[in-house]
């Protein structure tokens, strides 16, 4: 990995003040975790109460089936599989531009052993997941016999 300066202040020979800065910072922010932020999806994570929450996704343009939703081992994981072109598409579209992502994604949330799914919801292009923490299993004391030697 090259280095390449990086500044935030613009410089000051620059005929316009922003210049290319957002690119650069894009870019920059891109870099951290294993896919760019532009690939996932948007979400919320909301407190409903002391043990409810809703982990809500914008999801547009994905169905039921596209979507899968597993729990297990203090872990929460949303993949959406989403093909590239639709039937409408053909190679010869051109684009003036494209912000629209029809990616596929990934999510994982570390939820801890008590936290789990109650119900998962799609409507209008948002996954609503609702979450309920689970009480603390109170410790059953265990009575130890005592043994004469």
């Amino acid at each position: 990995m090259a280095f390449r300066p990086f500044s935030l202040i613009p410089a000051i020979t620059s005929d316009s003040f922003f210049s290319d800065r957002f690119p650069q910072m894009d870019h920059f922010f891109n870099r951290f975790g294993d896919l760019p932020t532009q690939h996932m999806p948007d979400y919320n994570i909301k407190k409903i109460d002391d043990s409810h929450y809703t982990v809500t996704l914008s999801v547009p343009g994905f169905k039921e089936e596209d979507l899968s939703i597993n729990a297990g081992q203090g872990q929460l994981i949303i993949e959406g599989k989403h093909e590239e072109k639709s039937e409408k598409e053909t190679e010869n579209d051109e684009y003036i531009h494209r912000g629209i992502q029809k990616r596929s994604f990934s999510l994982r949330f570390n939820l801890g052993e008590r936290m789990k799914v109650q119900s998962a919801d799609l409507e209008d292009g948002f996954l609503e997941i609702v979450l309920e923490e689970e009480a603390p299993k109170e410790e059953a004391f265990e009575k130890i016999a005592i043994s004469k030697k």
